[in-house]
């Protein structure tokens, strides 16, 4: 605005010193013409001041925009971090189930092992006992 009245105040020099040189024109003509010259400027300056407000806005939206991307990645990374998290608590239980198994399946084992081992002895010492029995009986 205060550009607008610069203007305004040179035209009027201007025309001062036309006047005093012998150019006349009427004070309506450069009236007019400031008027114009103001409106015109005043209109380019608004223009500028909605294409700046426009561009800062389109900039916002932009980084707005950003940060939602980030967000989504981030929340993404989360997401598989946790997903590997409980794969591995998955097998780490896998694992462990197997072992238990695997030391069921040996104490079976041993605990037969020992069985037919205590048949064995059984089987040894009623044939021992035969073997004396008879040999009593003969000696008798």
């Amino acid at each position: 605005m205060s550009q607008g009245r610069d203007m305004h105040q040179k035209f009027l020099l201007q025309n001062e010193s036309q006047l005093k040189m012998g150019h006349l024109r009427s004070f309506k003509e450069v009236e007019v013409e400031v008027k114009v010259e103001v409106e015109e400027e005043e209109e380019q300056e608004q223009e500028e001041q909605e294409e700046e407000e426009e561009q800062e806005e389109e900039e916002e939206e932009e980084e707005e925009q950003e940060e939602e991307e980030e967000e989504e990645e981030e929340e993404q990374e989360q997401e598989e971090e946790e997903e590997q998290e409980q794969e591995e608590e998955q097998e780490e239980q896998e694992e462990q189930e197997e072992q238990e198994e695997q030391e069921e399946e040996e104490e079976e084992e041993e605990e037969e092992e020992e069985e037919e081992q205590e048949e064995e002895q059984e089987e040894q010492e009623e044939q021992e006992e035969q073997e004396e029995e008879e040999e009593e009986e003969e000696q008798e």
